[in-house]
């Protein structure tokens, strides 16, 4: 069986830097429950959303930040309960 579940060089953010929304893509390997985080500059969990059997493949989320201040924000992916991944977001 394949233990590779989510390919780390494929999560990505456009656009970045934004203002209003953007998408958060990555790549899973095979089908996955998976959470998205995003954390503000010093680390407190602002958002999460967890979904359940998504399909093996590109995945899209789109983040609402309108209402959030301008900054530096980051995003983490946890698939099967394992964190894969965190990247930087420039909110304008």
């Amino acid at each position: 069986m394949d233990t590779c579940i989510f390919d780390k060089s494929l999560l990505w953010s456009a656009p970045n830097p934004f203002s209003g929304k953007t998408q958060i893509h990555f790549y899973l390997m095979m089908e996955s429950d998976i959470q998205l985080n995003v954390f503000n500059n010093v680390g407190q969990m602002i958002y999460s959303i967890v979904e359940t059997n998504k399909q093996k493949g590109a995945v899209k989320f789109e983040f609402d930040a309108s209402d959030l201040n301008s900054g530096v924000y980051f995003y983490q992916v946890v698939v099967n309960g394992v964190p894969t991944g965190c990247q930087k977001m420039i909110i304008l």
